[in-house]
């Protein structure tokens, strides 16, 4: 038995020191086509506070994720808040803000830190925008938060979002500094990108430069030493299922009243796409008063907006001019 034991411990010996050269020694980007899996959380995610690793500061030259194995074609720059989202700095006490929810079109994918949409957002309307994630239940009270709720709240999903959509995310764990320094070397040790480039040339699939490596012995690994050193999900105190069961029309409906009893504007922002199947919700959400940008059909679009100049053709994501389309919507919303 003991020489069996001896022959797996040799035999993990080079994997285990490939993780730890490439959490020690390289660059967190070495081994990626973008920052976003670089800098994304992803095994540790329950110990963390946010969707990327905390106050990071980094620049690459990224491919296009239709083409990640093409060309570098745009340098971009990710900064990251001591939270893990995506904000170049956070709103003084007492100033005015709004708060930007979404997915990866929120995050900034493909863009450098003064393109993302907050950045658009902040300039057009005065006042500062953040980044945070869906994560959030209630993101009047997240950390940095707290000590003064935001006069805005945009919630971004797109179609086919909205119609699987049954809850609003729940953020869990709030750890000390310390705790998110050792967090984030764990989640980069056991990413193992080196493998994931490997298996990608291996398979020449491109897709693969996208996906972490997984193997099911290895997830379990990653999540019961994330629950030994940090001791589990952490439940914020408070009824935070409380519309998880909902349908999407009165999920919003519910969730808009209640951000207007605390004073906050909700706007529910739902990306212009193929998905018609989601139009009755729009319109029911519209029925029901709430803030609603949802690109409904009209004379000049059939899909609310001209799809080719509003989504990028090389990437999966908005376009500078979706963007900028967005942000008048929003502004013409926000005026008295």
């Amino acid at each position: 038995m003991n020489k069996t034991y001896l022959k797996l411990l040799l035999l993990a010996i080079p994997l285990l020191g490939m993780a730890f050269f490439e959490a020690m020694v390289l660059p967190k980007d070495f081994f990626t086509y973008r920052l976003w899996e670089a800098l994304q959380v992803n095994f540790f995610f329950e110990n963390l506070p946010g969707s990327f690793y905390p106050s990071t500061k980094m620049t690459k030259w990224e491919a296009l994720d239709h083409n990640p194995r093409g060309p570098r074609v745009r340098r971009n720059e990710w900064v990251t808040d001591l939270y893990g989202n995506r904000n170049r700095s956070l709103p003084k006490l007492g100033a005015k803000y709004g708060i930007v929810i979404g997915d990866s079109n929120i995050a900034g994918a493909s863009y450098s830190q003064n393109e993302i949409f907050s950045e658009h957002l902040t300039a057009k309307t005065g006042f500062p925008w953040i980044n945070l994630n869906y994560e959030y239940f209630e993101p009047w009270e997240a950390p940095l938060c707290r000590d003064q709720k935001p006069a805005v709240i945009v919630y971004e999903l797109k179609r086919g979002s909205l119609l699987q959509f049954s809850k609003l995310g729940i953020r869990t764990v709030d750890p000390m500094p310390g705790n998110r320094r050792l967090g984030v070397n764990l989640d980069h040790a056991t990413k193992l990108s080196t493998l994931n480039r490997l298996r990608a040339v291996w398979r020449m699939s491109a897709v693969n430069l996208k996906d972490q490596f997984r193997d099911p012995h290895l997830d379990l690994f990653r999540k019961g030493l994330g629950r030994v050193l940090f001791g589990g999900v952490q439940k914020r105190p408070g009824n935070v299922h409380a519309f998880q069961s909902s349908p999407p029309v009165r999920t919003l409906t519910d969730y808009t009243r209640r951000c207007e009893d605390l004073g906050i504007l909700f706007i529910i922002l739902v990306l212009p796409d193929t998905v018609r199947e989601a139009d009755p919700l729009i319109r029911e959400l519209v029925f029901a008063r709430c803030h609603v940008i949802g690109f409904l059909p009209n004379d000049r679009f059939q899909n609310g907006a001209d799809l080719a100049s509003f989504w990028q053709k090389d990437d999966s994501h908005w376009s500078a001019e979706g963007m900028r389309l967005t942000t008048a919507k929003i502004v013409e919303l926000l005026a008295p």
